[in-house]
């Protein structure tokens, strides 16, 4: 029973060790990545502590429910280009628009 109880235990901090070595081994690729997604805005990098900093009108370190609409208004505003209270593919996203139409195009061929 003894033996039983030392194998498992054994396997166990194996196991655990290894796990920990494989995920000591990845941190630097971890790291990497996470510093490129920081240069290119994502994250916390400088440019999303950017826009939490527009949109936190009141400075209080948090995006209010009402702090938060009023950026999605601004936003909405300035893409419904024809001002007619809804956004088209083209308004949305021309990207989209172009990649919707070329597979529509795609689907037709």
């Amino acid at each position: 029973m003894n033996t039983l109880k030392s194998l498992i235990i054994a396997a166990a901090a194996g196991i655990a060790f290894t796990t920990g070595a494989a995920f000591a081994e990845d941190a630097p690729k971890a790291q990497a990545a996470k510093s490129a997604m920081n240069k290119k805005g994502g994250g916390y990098g400088k440019r999303s502590l950017a826009r939490f900093k527009k949109h936190d009108t009141n400075n209080d370190g948090m995006i209010s429910k009402a702090e938060f609409n009023a950026a999605a208004e601004k936003m909405f505003a300035k893409k419904d280009k024809n001002k007619d209270g809804k956004l088209s593919k083209d308004e949305f996203s021309p990207t989209l628009a172009k990649k919707a139409s070329a597979a529509s195009k795609a689907k037709k061929n």
